[in-house]
């Protein structure tokens, strides 16, 4: 299952309940939002990019790896049109974060992900090294 790219879409987002002091979770809760919209958000995403910035995707029947900015902004996409968006697991740690939780696209199917990011550094305005997202379509 590869990524493509789709028009800028508004899903019903439910479960990202944070604290609200954790810039990095905030960040990581709005790089999710941003990729199950159709990834076109450059205030979100393509300004949090490091130039040498990696994407791979993984699961059944996907694998797909992008490298470059460009690439990558390009690549971080849902899988299909978004309906819901259901975040299970959001947590930050130090330069790594990590989200997970279930999507239900357009045509009805679930897919279950999960994203892990890698920044720079643990600082506030570090750029996003590599990104992980794993896919597992649910059985119909």
């Amino acid at each position: 299952m590869a990524t493509h790219s789709q028009p800028d879409r508004t899903p019903t987002v439910t479960g990202i309940d944070h604290c609200g002091n954790s810039p990095r979770m905030a960040l990581t809760a709005d790089l999710v939002v941003a990729w199950a919209r159709g990834g076109n958000d450059d205030d979100v995403v393509g300004t949090r990019l490091a130039d040498d910035v990696s994407h791979t995707v993984l699961g059944p029947g996907a694998a797909d790896s992008s490298h470059g900015a460009e690439a990558v902004a390009r690549s971080f996409r849902a899988p299909g049109e978004v309906e819901r968006l259901t975040v299970h697991g959001l947590l930050s740690h130090g330069k790594e974060s990590a989200c997970d939780g279930t999507l239900t696209l357009a045509d009805g199917s679930e897919v279950d992900f999960a994203h892990h990011f890698s920044f720079a550094s643990a600082g506030k305005q570090a750029g996003l090294r590599s990104i992980r997202t794993y896919l597992v379509p649910r059985a119909a």
